[in-house]
């Protein structure tokens, strides 16, 4: 049990110091894809 919850602990850190990193690089690409996010959500929604 300790080792999945380990493993998506490492998993969650890498994804966000990938996101990071590309949000660093390009801080417009964290618009584009909150916009993106919340366009799908929208449409699930209403």
């Amino acid at each position: 049990m300790n080792d999945k919850k380990f493993e998506a602990l490492r998993m969650m850190r890498e994804i966000r110091d990938k996101l990071s990193e590309i949000y660093t690089k390009d801080p417009e690409a964290e618009k584009r894809d909150l916009k993106a996010i919340e366009s799908v959500l929208q449409s699930k929604i209403g």
